[in-house]
């Protein structure tokens, strides 16, 4: 799994995907070389109860050189690993590719990860994507993992309270993502104990 600091491969990556996915992950990995590193680590459950981890952030984006002829699948997991780069403008780019198709579950953990981060761009991204579609799965997802997601929601906040000035809380674009689009309420921190 992902410890403080590590190189970030195919031993790696198969942990940050379903296992059904794991011919797809190591083909992509295969651009990923030894001076790109990851460090920190997420934990959620997919919905069908399969645990995924994977890197908070990943250094060295840069030097991935991704493999030519990639299916859909596989282009959706070079986005979701390069969603975790140190780098926000890199995040954003992957983000919106992500949003941009029918959206498997697993996908689900790096959306909502990147809904606790700073940029607001890519909150609004996210939100403008997410806002008109049907988000039962998503709500699902982020009730099965509750604390992850009450964590989240804290975290976005704290952000707000932080670079949101200017802004009122109630429109805020994070705090209508978490409400609108993942079902945050108020009484899940009842759940999580808070």
């Amino acid at each position: 799994m992902v410890s403080s600091e590590c190189v970030c491969d195919a031993e790696l990556l198969v942990y940050s995907f379903p296992k059904k996915l794991e011919a797809d992950v190591r083909l992509v990995a295969q651009g990923i070389p030894n001076q790109v590193y990851a460090s920190g680590s997420c934990s959620y459950t997919l919905l069908d109860g399969e645990e995924i981890v994977f890197p908070y952030r990943i250094y060295g984006t840069e030097k991935i050189k991704l493999p030519v002829n990639l299916t859909a699948t596989q282009k959706l997991v070079a986005h979701a690993i390069l969603s975790r780069s140190n780098n926000g403008f890199t995040r954003e780019i992957h983000i919106r590719e992500l949003l941009k198709g029918e959206l498997p579950d697993w996908v689900f953990p790096y959306i909502l990860k990147l809904s606790d981060e700073y940029v607001v761009e890519i909150l609004e991204t996210i939100y403008d994507s997410l806002h008109t579609q049907n988000c039962d799965q998503l709500k699902n997802f982020c009730r099965q993992n509750v604390a992850s997601f009450v964590r989240s929601y804290d975290r976005m906040a704290s952000y707000w309270g932080e670079y949101g000035k200017g802004v009122s809380f109630h429109q805020y674009v994070g705090k209508k993502l978490f409400r609108e689009c993942f079902g945050y309420q108020r009484s899940l921190w009842r759940m999580v104990g808070c």
